[in-house]
């Protein structure tokens, strides 16, 4: 009972504590909420209204009939799954190659400095230099990759890499991937460092592998 008591007060004092660092959240939640969700909240009743450009006014709820005008439209719908697999498979790449990355850096294998810079490097490149670099990559007359895969002899010719919808589609995804892999490579090496070695001790113990470890 006296152990009890005695932690009552400071469990009160705990609350008390925490309360002013709430209060100086409330300016920040008010700005998330009024330039972030309050819009979107207002673009989604916008869309189901009955606008016309140049009118003010509204012409009344429409309901679902606007998304149902859009869907319709073949264009519409071949852009929306272009862009579901193009988010989709740069994203896959660049977890799992931001992932190895990660591993590599948390075993502190020779080279790991080298690496560091070499993921960071295209996080630091501008938008504008790294879509001119890829650019030149992806040159049809002198590029890079071409060069590189027909010394290899891996192609007989140079290739226009951004002439076919597939090859484009593939040639970006593979450019905005380079350009995220520093992000999720940071992200998935910091939640491995904040890993207790307590844990890969234990899975050592009871016979666990480097690959189950991971």
């Amino acid at each position: 009972m006296v152990h009890l008591s005695r932690g009552r007060p400071a469990r009160r004092k705990l609350i008390r504590l925490d309360v002013p660092l709430r209060v100086l959240n409330t300016p920040t939640l008010a700005l998330i909420l009024g330039f972030s969700l309050l819009p979107i909240l207002y673009i989604g009743y916008l869309s189901l209204q009955d606008l016309r450009l140049g009118s003010a006014a509204a012409g009344g709820f429409v309901g679902w009939e606007n998304y149902r005008f859009v869907l319709s439209d073949a264009s519409v719908v071949n852009a929306l799954k272009n862009t579901v697999y193009f988010s989709v498979l740069s994203v896959a790449i660049a977890t799992l190659v931001g992932l190895g990355i990660a591993l590599l850096l948390e075993s502190d294998a020779p080279g790991t400095g080298w690496l560091v810079l070499a993921a960071v490097l295209p996080w630091a490149v501008p938008e504008i230099v790294n879509a001119l670099m890829w650019q030149w990559i992806y040159n049809p007359t002198y590029g890079a990759l071409n060069g590189v895969l027909v010394s290899l002899k891996a192609l007989e010719g140079y290739r226009a890499w951004l002439s076919t919808p597939t090859s484009a589609m593939h040639a970006v995804i593979f450019a905005y991937s380079w350009k995220l892999v520093p992000f999720v490579v940071i992200i998935l090496y910091a939640a491995l460092r904040s890993i207790p070695g307590e844990l890969y001790e234990s899975a050592q113990t009871d016979g666990a592998g480097d690959w189950a470890q991971c």
